[in-house]
């Protein structure tokens, strides 16, 4: 492509230079405005619909309830099982286009010998609504894990929004900090009073403080552990593979581990192999 360019004597440097940077403005537009055959690099997250981890086979935001005001939902994902194989195949070069029995056998080879980096080029965000005492737990959680939750200081909490238990249950006496069965019938009904009690006085005091003028980050201070909060999680495959085996054991407080299941439920349509084989038992 050839500029006109005109110099004359009286031409100074400045002058030529925006004559020149004019003229290339308007050559790279006309060039830039031709068409011209897109060139169109296929993503590692594509997969075809419907089969075994392929984001359309998931349904689409769902909700799982859990205890008696809480939920776990799904927001938003990244990638799907295939996401992972490509991670790993990458080392080679190569790149697939469908998931197969192949691919399965992969992954599962990944999660067995602890070649866990595949697994972290997966993402979803999930939003949950649990008692803050289920949170406190969770949020240990920090590694391949972001958290979001709901301020005190932004919005004032309503008035029922905290956790009832449906039973009471007595402490471990081997777990020292588990517990183990039910408390003795008789005591059910006065336990529920006092909680109940403890619950919605702490509300009415935090009513009472922000209706005499204090602001909603000191008033928030009495409100009980019980209390339902939101929070946005997003976190990798593995990471939610590493909540789950952990919060859906036996050990772990009940409440977490209802959590635990409805997480695991709404990820498995997501990430069927990779989410099996990351759990699966490798004893002995």
């Amino acid at each position: 492509m050839r500029l006109g360019l005109v110099v004359t004597p009286s031409s100074t440097p400045r002058a030529l230079m925006r004559l020149i940077s004019s003229m290339l403005a308007v050559s790279i537009k006309n060039s830039m405005s031709r068409s011209r055959p897109c060139v169109c690099w296929p993503l590692p997250f594509s997969q075809a619909s419907g089969e075994a981890g392929s984001p359309e086979s998931a349904m689409t935001n769902p909700e799982i309830k859990v205890l008696d005001k809480g939920f776990v939902r799904v927001i938003d994902h990244m990638g799907s099982d295939l996401s992972v194989v490509n991670a790993a195949r990458v080392s080679f070069g190569k790149q697939k286009e469908a998931f197969d029995e192949g691919d399965a056998k992969l992954v599962a080879y990944l999660a067995e010998h602890e070649h866990t980096s595949p697994f972290r080029h997966t993402a979803l965000t999930l939003h949950v609504k649990a008692p803050i005492f289920v949170f406190r737990q969770w949020m240990k959680h920090r590694i391949g894990s972001e958290f979001n939750e709901i301020s005190g200081r932004y919005v004032e909490f309503p008035e029922d929004e905290f956790f009832v238990p449906a039973t009471f249950r007595r402490q471990a006496k081997v777990n020292k900090q588990g517990s183990e069965g039910e408390i003795d019938q008789a005591n059910g009904p006065r336990a529920m009073e006092s909680y109940l009690e403890s619950c919605r006085g702490a509300v009415a005091h935090y009513k009472e403080l922000l209706s005499l003028g204090v602001c909603r980050e000191q008033a928030r201070c009495v409100l009980p552990v019980a209390l339902y909060s939101e929070v946005y999680w997003t976190v990798s495959l593995q990471a939610v593979a590493h909540f789950i085996r952990l919060r859906a054991d036996g050990h772990a407080q009940w409440e977490i581990q209802q959590y635990a299941a409805a997480v695991r439920q709404v990820v498995e349509p997501i990430y069927p192999v990779g989410l099996k084989a990351l759990l699966a038992d490798r004893k002995g």
